[in-house]
């Protein structure tokens, strides 16, 4: 099962879109079709993926103090910010 260990940025502006998040853990695999990444309830497109880390772009979305990312169920709280 994937463990997310840290999240950069952990705090910061999402409401726009297009902000990178890099997850870092241990489990994440290399197939990026078989991982989902959520942060709250909104999908994130995957950049690059292997057993350690996740880059992901955050679509637009509508997060606003403390929020989930989600990486198969594995999850983290970070502060997300207008």
């Amino acid at each position: 099962m994937p463990r997310i260990s840290s999240v950069y940025p952990s705090t910061g502006l999402l409401t726009a879109g297009g902000t990178q998040l890099t997850i870092t853990g241990n489990n994440f695999g290399l197939n990026a079709s078989a991982v989902s990444v959520l942060v709250g309830p909104n999908p994130c497109d995957i950049v690059a993926i292997d057993y350690q880390q996740v880059c992901v772009c955050v679509g637009v979305c509508v997060c606003v103090g403390m929020d989930v990312v989600c990486v198969c169920g594995c999850t983290c709280v970070v502060t997300m910010t207008l």
